[in-house]
C-alpha cells in the first residue's frame, strides 16, 4: 500500500515539475501543445474524455517526458534463479538487482538522450517499437496499475496550464542538473508566472 501511495504522489509531482521545465526549455513544444488545445477546445471548453483522446501531440509529449525523465530511477528486483548477465558473470539466485530505468529508457531509442516528442506520434510509435525499453511504468505482469491514470493526469495538467498560464523559467548554473528525492526531479524549476 505504501508503494502505491508513494508512486501516485511523488512520481506524479516529479512528472508535473518536468513537464513545466521541458515546456520552458522547448518553447516550440509548448507552442504546438497550445495550438492543439486551441484546435480541440477553441472556446476553452472543459476537458472531456473525448477531447483528451484527440490530443495526439500532447499525449506524445507526455509519453516522451516519461521516457526521457522517468520519475522512478530504478526498481529493485530479486533474482529467482541464477542469471547469466555476461560470459564472465552470473547473478546468483536471491541477489538484489537494481536495474537503471534511466539507461533502459534511453537504450535503442534513436538519439535516446534527447527530448523528441515526435518519436511518440502514431507515425513513429517508438514507445511500442522499443516497448521492452519503454519502462516508466514497468512491463508485463508487473506493469504499474496507475499507468493510464498517470498519463492522463499529466495530459490534463499541461492542457490546462498551457492555456491558462504564461511562464518563464529562470536558469541557474544548476538548471540542467538532476536531483533524486528519491524520484528524479529537475534540480530547479524556478518559474515566474506572467500576466
Amino acid at each position: 500500500m505504501l508503494d502505491f501511495l508513494f508512486a501516485s504522489q511523488d512520481a506524479s509531482t516529479a512528472s508535473l515539475a518536468w513537464i513545466i521545465t521541458l515546456c520552458s526549455d522547448f518553447p516550440e513544444v509548448l507552442q504546438k501543445i497550445r495550438e492543439e488545445q486551441t484546435r480541440i477546445r477553441p472556446d476553452g471548453e472543459p476537458l472531456t474524455f473525448d477531447s483528451m483522446e484527440k490530443m495526439v501531440y500532447t499525449r506524445a509529449v507526455v509519453l516522451e517526458l516519461l521516457r526521457y525523465r522517468a520519475p522512478a530511477v530504478f526498481v529493485p528486483q530479486i533474482t529467482m534463479a541464477d542469471y547469466k548477465l555476461s560470459e564472465d558473470f552470473v547473478v546468483p539466485k536471491g541477489s538484489m538487482v537494481f536495474p537503471s530505468l534511466i539507461d533502459a529508457c534511453q537504450h535503442d531509442f534513436p538519439d535516446g538522450k534527447k527530448f523528441v516528442p515526435e518519436r511518440m506520434l502514431p507515425e513513429q510509435q517508438e514507445n511500442i517499437k522499443y516497448r521492452l525499453n519503454y519502462l516508466p511504468f514497468g512491463v508485463g505482469p508487473h506493469q504499474c496499475v496507475g499507468r493510464e491514470y498517470a498519463i492522463n493526469h499529466v495530459i490534463a495538467f499541461i492542457s490546462i496550464f498551457a492555456m491558462e498560464c504564461k511562464w518563464k523559467r529562470r536558469k541557474t548554473k544548476d538548471s540542467d542538473s538532476i536531483q533524486y528525492l528519491p524520484t528524479m526531479y529537475p534540480y530547479d524549476t524556478l518559474i515566474t508566472l506572467e500576466a
